[in-house]
């Protein structure tokens, strides 16, 4: 088990996380005048008995809570937030708890970051794809006509406390979610890491926590250098332009699919992409696509699809003057970005995953 360390943002990480959230807010205390807790309707049985057990220190507080899943990255999700807020006479010395996955950390950031123009806030992830992903480097924001996080704004929390014991509570299909962005992070910065994840270590183990700690810091190495994609953080996307494009569709369809799943996807196409037009060596490529699909299959989408989902991919926000630009691998552990790709050649890469 990694002990806490503290990471970029500061992110607490171990199996003593929530005891230092409860030394945090001990601390800090007399700067709150009100303490909220966002949950949904997931963790707020599973995980804040757990949360609130080790923080003895929150003695008052008032619980929100969203449904489960990605519709509440919805605007009337937000503005039943800022109501409920403000019912409960919030000020801007209040201090909004985040407990919980992607959706929770999103949202909650989201709002603390526009309520009365900027409150403070904490994540506490219990998602996979929370604790190596969504929690940290401040991006928050909702869906918008059927867009991923097309509102949103950077918006630092004061600290992060992952206590990865959490991920025990989480179906598999979360736990595969997650897992997509560990791969991620080692296609792009780290290769030995991507091995390691390869080998799928036992949930619960001493060698996948370290998969989460080492993920934690590769993610935060990239985000102090660049904490608002004006450049390298862009790297962080690798996979979710196809992905984001490949989750939409199957949402506007009615066919379930989580983002992970979605971003293993988007990483198969785009590796794909990054051998046809950025160099990545034909030897990574293939080791890449097979361990991909060996792990995550193949989603169900037609090439009568492609049309629809272009019109996803120019939704893209790194797109610029009309052009769509992609993270891509140049070797195993490195990634370009801002790589233009044609329409032409993105129709060809589509087909090559479409059935």
């Amino acid at each position: 088990m990694m002990q806490n360390n503290t990471f970029f943002s500061p992110i607490y990480f171990g199996e003593n996380a929530l005891e230092s959230c409860n030394k945090w807010l001990e601390e800090h205390r007399d700067e709150f005048s009100k303490i909220f807790i966002l949950v949904d309707e997931n963790t707020q049985p599973f995980c804040l008995p757990k949360f609130l057990g080790n923080t003895p220190v929150i003695h008052d507080y008032e619980l929100l809570e969203i449904p489960f899943g990605e519709e509440s990255k919805s605007i009337e999700i937000a503005s039943q937030l800022w109501s409920v807020l403000t019912e409960l006479k919030a000020d801007r010395k209040s201090l909004l708890i985040n407990l919980g996955g992607g959706v929770v950390t999103d949202i909650g950031g989201f709002v603390a970051g526009t309520y009365m123009r900027g409150i403070s806030y904490l994540n506490v992830p219990t998602s996979l794809l929370a604790q190596v992903d969504a929690s940290a480097g401040g991006k928050t924001g909702i869906d918008h006509m059927g867009v991923k996080n097309l509102v949103g704004l950077f918006n630092q929390p004061r600290a992060v406390f992952v206590f990865p014991e959490f991920i025990e509570t989480l179906h598999e299909y979360e736990i595969r979610s997650g897992y997509a962005e560990i791969l991620k992070h080692g296609l792009i910065k780290d290769a030995d890491h991507f091995f390691h994840a390869m080998e799928e270590p036992e949930l619960g183990s001493e060698s996948f926590y370290s998969l989460i700690g080492r993920s934690i810091e590769i993610k935060n190495e990239v985000v102090k250098a660049d904490p608002t994609e004006a450049g390298v953080r862009k790297i962080l996307n690798f996979g979710h332009t196809i992905g984001h494009a490949f989750e939409s569709y199957l949402m506007s369809i009615d066919h379930g699919v989580s983002h992970g799943e979605a971003v293993a996807a988007g990483m198969v196409v785009e590796t794909w992409m990054s051998h046809k037009f950025n160099g990545l060596p034909l030897r990574e490529c293939d080791g890449i696509l097979q361990g991909l699909y060996a792990l995550y299959g193949q989603l169900p989408i037609s090439s009568e699809a492609i049309p629809e989902l272009l019109q996803w991919i120019k939704k893209d926000k790194k797109n610029q003057s009309n052009k769509v630009k992609f993270s891509l691998l140049k070797d195993l552990g490195s990634c370009d970005f801002d790589v233009e790709v044609s329409e032409e050649n993105i129709i060809l890469a589509l087909q090559e995953y479409c059935v």
